[in-house]
């Protein structure tokens, strides 16, 4: 039973490191971004770009969180028109009433009809709201995010306004029972993404909000860069990071995201992503500490279905090794959302449905070739929108 525990305690160590070096929450006071020196970002990094904001979110079929989300958007704006500048709803190709929903919101609304052959996902939205914004700033967040809109100002008006790309994780709150069942999913794509980089040093960033300063986000290319990948913020992030430094923050108290309406969008979400996730280009030491840990939890299923009138001694390492790891997972969860004591002591559960999932990921996108999300098939294989 001891030399079963070797696997565990090991795991453990790793989460303990990936605990201590995780991405920290959105900071309270102003932080300094440090000094970088290089022939490719020394230009646009000398500039000060004023911080005039103009919110762009890519929208389809969001009529729902648009009605929910969008008012506190509005309340930032009218708050501090002088800083958040305008809001702007990308209208993707929706058939519900999202266009409506955000125009009686008072948001300015684009619409699209559909998206170019070898674009995928929300990329030909995102650059059709930056080429329309009026600010020096572009804030993209996608329409299941919403904020606090006092905590955001204040952290934005602390932002240094020199060249730099930010991307925040938003806090998961209220989580169904459902949703609890993937806290390991949450956790491992939180835990893959380093605090950021500077030039030329690589780093990859969160995907539901981000913030650049217009210039900066044409001048390396915008989302053109990046309009067939799966992953496609993660991968912006990393040409952002040749030219300016990335900075990824958690959301903290300041941005939070909606839960998945139902099992089967929250499957489909994780599905189209896990498999991309950890092939992508990244900090490679990271992502062997996770696996470790994983396989770790893992091990408990064996001890427990080998264990045969197990001693008192060995029943209490058992039992200490457990919660250990529960405790752990509850401590890096807290970090990035609201999930429970109990879903965290059911990581056996949860470890095994990763697995399962993340099975289901490869075989979509490395045998089928071919993700789905929001009623769009996209071919990876031909690059192109297949079912619209």
């Amino acid at each position: 039973m001891i030399v079963h525990l070797i696997l565990p305690t090991v795991s453990f160590l790793a989460g303990i490191y990936l605990l201590f070096t995780m991405v920290r929450p959105i900071p309270r006071h102003p932080q300094p971004l440090p000094a970088v020196i290089g022939a490719n970002v020394a230009p646009m990094l000398r500039k000060k770009y004023p911080m005039r904001i103009s919110v762009i979110i890519p929208a389809r079929n969001e009529e729902e969180n648009l009605r929910t989300n969008l008012p506190l958007w509005m309340s930032a704006h009218e708050l501090d028109p002088d800083l958040i500048a305008e809001i702007i709803v990308v209208d993707d190709s929706s058939t519900d009433r999202t266009a409506f929903i955000a125009m009686a919101a008072g948001a300015k609304v684009h619409s699209l009809r559909h998206s170019p052959r070898a674009w995928y996902g929300k990329t030909w939205a995102l650059i059709s709201g930056a080429t329309r914004a009026k600010g020096d700033w572009l804030l993209f967040a996608d329409a299941d995010v919403y904020i606090e809109p006092g905590h955001l100002l204040q952290w934005l008006r602390n932002l240094p306004p020199t060249a730099a790309y930010y991307t925040v994780q938003p806090s998961h709150k209220h989580q169904e029972s459902f949703e609890q069942l993937t806290l390991l999913a949450n956790a491992s794509t939180v835990l893959m993404m380093s605090k950021g980089a500077l030039p030329p040093r690589q780093s990859g960033g969160f995907g539901p909000f981000s913030l650049t300063p217009k210039e900066v986000y044409f001048h390396v290319g915008s989302h053109l860069l990046v309009r067939s990948e799966i992953l496609e913020q993660y991968r912006f992030a990393q040409k952002m990071s040749f030219y300016v430094p990335v900075i990824n923050l958690l959301g903290g108290n300041t941005i939070f995201q909606n839960i998945h309406k139902n099992l089967n969008e929250l499957w489909t979400s994780w599905v189209k992503t896990l498999a991309a996730s950890a092939l992508a280009e990244g900090n490679r030491w990271r992502s062997f500490l996770i696996v470790l840990w994983i396989m770790g939890l893992l091990s408990f299923w064996p001890i427990w279905l080998n264990s045969q009138q197990p001693t008192k001694s060995h029943f209490i390492a058992f039992s200490i090794a457990y919660f250990a790891e529960a405790a752990l997972l509850l401590a890096l969860l807290r970090r990035s959302g609201s999930f429970s004591v109990i879903s965290a002591s059911l990581f056996p559960i949860s470890s095994l449905l990763l697995v399962i999932m993340f099975l289901h990921s490869v075989w979509k996108i490395m045998i089928v070739k071919q993700v789905e999300w929001k009623g769009k098939v996209w071919n990876i294989k031909r690059q192109e929108n297949i079912k619209t």
